[in-house]
């Protein structure tokens, strides 16, 4: 590392996080802490346009560009088409209008870093090796596997001296959105303030799911034993998977799949009493409250994608042999669940949502 606090000159940041939208959450708190140690800064965002929800009303943001880079999104397109190159050199033409003096990539990919703060000239660049690129860099940060990402987003501020004094993700929403969950709530329950649980079976990947019938026993349980009704929430894509849990249960279960904001779904869960889900976006929505959450891992690393929550419990057999670090491929899949995800039985979380239920009285109540 080269330098160490930015100069009196040097307060326009580009910040990069051309990722999912758990990604984008987990760096709410870097965003909030390079605004809280220079509050006369200019913090500006490139994120994928799918994110966008995540981060309008940010306080602590002053614009934010969008780029709908191929990686992430397509997975079936993995190179640059000529809207995407056309894309780019419009961009590229925006971004340069801010004079941005540090750019920090997130992701640590050797692609952005070089597309966005290379090649843009900006005199300061931050990232991790994770991909490389040490030579487009003036500051790096080594990849540390062992670290969660929220964490590792939170040490790339370490060559300009920044700290965080708070490390939850957030996200921020209005009247309206509160509207939409007393609107809902209404229809769905009668009662404004009504007990409820959120059921979040949905992942960008399929290896990462659970069985969908035992989400419907979930529910079940859920309400025989508890009085909770559950909401089942995903995007649009997930509808006709929903439906397939729906048709599982006895009741309980309330579909509201593909038909909230991020927003919306985000007042939802801040007054939901549990949230129950698979490594997701989702559960990093509800890691930005506290309530409880009960998360499924299996193909992936908890320690680094865990919503990051003193409130969260895991449930992981950590069984998986197969690629942990790629999360895409299962070796012994069965009707497109992975091995490790499948073993993972209902009682597993039965017993975890007993423990909530006597950790916290208002949960417990809802029996009542």
């Amino acid at each position: 590392m080269k330098k160490n606090r930015i100069e009196q000159n040097q307060k326009v940041f580009l910040l990069s996080r051309l990722d999912l939208i758990g990604d984008v959450l987990m760096t709410t708190p870097a965003i909030r802490a390079i605004k809280e140690q220079y509050p006369d800064s200019k913090i500006f965002l490139l994120i994928n346009k799918s994110c966008s929800d995540i981060v309008t009303e940010n306080p602590f943001i002053d614009a934010v560009f969008y780029y709908s880079w191929p990686w992430p999104s397509r997975i079936s397109k993995n190179h640059f088409s000529s809207i995407d190159i056309r894309g780019y050199f419009e961009l590229f033409h925006q971004l340069r209008k801010i004079n941005a003096a540090v750019f920090i990539e997130f992701r640590g990919d050797i692609r952005m870093i070089f597309l966005f703060g290379f090649l843009l000239g900006i005199p300061r660049r931050i990232s991790s090796l994770r991909t490389g690129g040490r030579s487009f860099l003036t500051d790096y940060i080594i990849y540390d596997k062992d670290k969660h990402e929220l964490e590792r987003a939170l040490q790339l501020l370490q060559p300009i001296h920044v700290l965080a004094a708070r490390k939850r993700p957030e996200i921020f929403y209005l009247a309206n959105h509160v509207k939409f969950a007393d609107d809902l709530l209404i229809n769905k329950l009668a009662d404004i303030h009504a007990k409820y649980a959120i059921i979040a079976p949905f992942s960008g990947k399929e290896i990462k799911e659970w069985v969908p019938e035992h989400w419907a026993k979930i529910a079940d349980y859920l309400f025989e034993n508890y009085k909770l009704r559950s909401f089942i929430v995903g995007s649009k894509n997930d509808m006709k998977a929903a439906m397939n849990i729906l048709q599982s249960g006895n009741h309980g279960i309330l579909n509201i799949t593909g038909c909230t904001t991020l927003k919306q779904l985000s007042v939802l869960m801040s007054r939901s009493q549990l949230v129950l889900g698979v490594d997701s976006g989702s559960l990093h929505l509800a890691s930005c409250f506290d309530i409880p959450i009960v998360a499924l891992f299996g193909p992936t690393h908890q320690h680094e994608f865990k919503p990051y929550s003193p409130f969260a419990k895991m449930v992981d057999l950590n069984i998986c042999s197969c690629n942990k670090d790629k999360h895409d491929i299962c070796l012994d899949p069965k009707n497109g669940c992975a091995f490790c995800m499948r073993e993972i039985s209902c009682n597993h979380l039965y017993q975890v949502i007993d423990d909530i239920a006597k950790e916290h009285h208002y949960f417990a109540s809802a029996n009542a």
